[in-house]
C-alpha cells in the first residue's frame, strides 16, 4: 500500500517536473507582442561550436547604426556610442540560437560594427571592429530574418589548456532560410506579425522563394570568417619590430680653403632598426637605432663620413581601415634624436661630434593581419628632419645630411 502510494507520488512529481519544463521553455521561446513601442523585429541566427570542455570564452554585442534623416550613408562612419544602438547576442555554450531584436524602429539600419568582450580570461580586452555590412530594412508589423549566420567556435590546441578561436558571419541559403521560418513558428506571438521577411543584401526575399521589388543597393561587400589568436590571455599591449629596407640618406657639402671652394655630394647607406611597445589603441612609444656612413669623393681624395642615430619617440596611429584581414593606418611620430657624426680624411685626424636633434616623421602603414595576436606588413616613413654639421682642419668642409624616405619591414605582436 505504502509502496503504490510512494509510486503515485513519483509520477506525480515527475509530470510536475514535465510541466515546468514545458512552461519554462514556452516562455523563453516568445515574441513580443506588436505594439506602439515594438513595430517590427529583426532576427539573428547564430551558432557556437565548442569543441573543448570550458565555457565559452567570448561574449558579443552587435552595434547597429540607424540611417540619417537627412543625406545618405555615405560620409555617416560615426563610431560614438551614443548614435549606435547595441544589442547584446544570445548564445549557448554550444549550439544554435536566435537573437530576438525588438527595440529598433521601421527604417533602414545597417550592422556597424561588433565588439567582442572576453569571458573570464586574464587579462582580456573588447576589441570593436567595424563589419562593413549593407544595410537592411525593417518593415512595420514585420518580422524580418538577417541573411547572416553569426558563428562562433573554439577548440584546444593539442592537448594544453590554450585554444584557439574563430568568428565570422556566414551567408544563409534558402533551405537556410526556410528552416529558420519553420522554428520561428512554434515561439508564441508568431501568429501576431504579418509574415516573416527575409532582409537579403540586393533584394528583400521571403522564405518561400518569392521575390518582391528589388531594392537599388551598393555591390556587396565580401563576408570572411576569421580565427583568433591562440592563447588564454588576450592584452591590449603590443611590440613592433620595424626594419628599414635599403635606408639611405643625401649628403651635401661646401669645402672651402684660403678662399677656394667646391662642392661635393655623397650617398650614405646604412641600417635602420625600431622597436615599438603600444599600450592603448591610438599612442606607441619608441626606440630607434640606425647608422649611415658614405663617401664623399674630390679630385685627389675623399672623405668618410658616419652618422650614428639613437632616437627616442611617440608616435600617434590613426586606422584609416580595419577589418578582419587587413589594416590600413595613418601615423606620425616625434621625438627627440642623439646624433653622433665622426668625420675622416686620409691627411687628418678623425672629428667627432655630438648634437641633439628634432625628430618628426609621418608615415603610412599596411599589414596583413596572419592572426589577431599577429601582423605583418610594411610602412613608408617620410623624414621631415635634416642635420647640418661642420669639420675645420685646414679645410673647412661644411655638410648638410637630408634623410630619404624610408620603407620598413614591421612585424607587430600582442602580448
Amino acid at each position: 500500500m505504502e509502496r503504490t502510494k510512494s509510486l503515485k507520488l513519483t509520477r506525480s512529481l515527475i509530470g510536475i517536473i514535465i510541466g515546468m519544463t514545458f512552461i519554462i521553455l514556452g516562455c523563453a521561446q516568445k515574441l513580443p507582442k506588436p505594439t506602439e513601442e515594438v513595430k517590427a523585429i529583426l532576427v539573428i541566427p547564430s551558432e557556437v561550436v565548442n569543441k573543448t570542455q570550458i565555457e565559452r570564452k567570448y561574449d558579443f554585442v552587435f552595434n547597429f547604426q540607424s540611417k540619417p534623416s537627412s543625406g545618405s550613408w555615405y560620409g555617416s562612419d560615426s563610431h560614438q556610442a551614443d548614435k549606435l544602438f547595441s544589442q547584446r547576442v544570445n548564445l549557448q555554450r554550444n549550439g544554435k540560437s536566435l537573437t530576438i531584436i525588438s527595440e529598433l524602429p521601421p527604417g533602414e539600419h545597417r550592422l556597424f560594427s561588433m565588439t567582442e568582450n572576453p569571458n573570464n580570461i586574464r587579462s582580456g580586452r573588447s576589441k570593436t571592429k567595424i563589419t562593413w555590412h549593407l544595410p537592411f530594412k525593417l518593415k512595420e508589423g514585420k518580422m524580418q530574418i538577417y541573411p547572416y549566420l553569426f558563428s562562433y567556435s573554439q577548440e584546444l590546441i593539442g592537448a594544453s589548456n590554450w585554444f584557439r578561436s574563430s568568428k565570422g558571419f556566414v551567408p544563409l541559403n534558402d533551405e537556410d532560410l526556410v528552416m529558420l521560418k519553420k522554428e520561428l513558428k512554434v515561439y508564441e506571438n508568431y501568429e501576431l506579425w504579418d509574415s516573416v521577411l527575409i532582409t537579403t543584401l540586393q533584394q528583400n526575399k521571403k522564405a518561400d522563394g518569392t521575390q518582391t521589388e528589388p531594392e537599388a543597393q551598393p555591390e556587396a561587400q565580401p563576408v570572411t570568417i576569421t580565427k583568433s589568436g591562440s592563447s588564454q590571455v588576450k592584452s591590449s599591449k603590443e611590440l613592433e619590430l620595424d626594419v628599414g629596407i635599403n635606408s639611405k640618406y643625401q649628403l651635401t657639402s661646401e669645402r672651402s680653403f684660403l678662399g677656394i671652394s667646391e662642392s661635393g655630394k655623397a650617398e650614405l647607406e646604412g641600417s635602420d632598426i625600431r622597436f615599438v611597445y603600444g599600450a592603448t589603441n591610438n599612442l606607441s612609444w619608441g626606440v630607434r637605432m640606425s647608422t649611415h656612413s658614405g663617401k664623399d669623393y674630390t679630385s685627389t681624395s675623399y672623405y668618410s663620413i658616419t652618422m650614428s642615430e639613437n632616437t627616442a619617440y611617440v608616435r600617434y596611429d590613426h586606422s584609416l581601415v580595419d577589418n578582419d584581414k587587413v589594416l590600413l593606418e595613418a601615423q606620425i611620430a616625434a621625438g627627440f634624436n642623439l646624433i653622433s657624426i665622426e668625420t675622416d680624411h686620409p691627411s687628418f685626424n678623425s672629428n667627432t661630434v655630438s648634437s641633439f636633434g628634432f625628430m618628426l616623421e609621418p608615415s603610412i602603414f599596411t599589414g596583413m593581419k596572419i592572426q589577431d595576436d599577429i601582423l605583418f606588413g610594411a610602412g613608408l616613413n617620410y623624414p621631415l628632419d635634416s642635420y647640418k654639421g661642420n669639420t675645420s682642419w685646414l679645410i673647412n668642409y661644411n655638410y648638410t645630411i637630408t634623410k630619404s624616405p624610408v620603407i620598413y619591414l614591421i612585424f607587430r605582436f600582442s602580448i
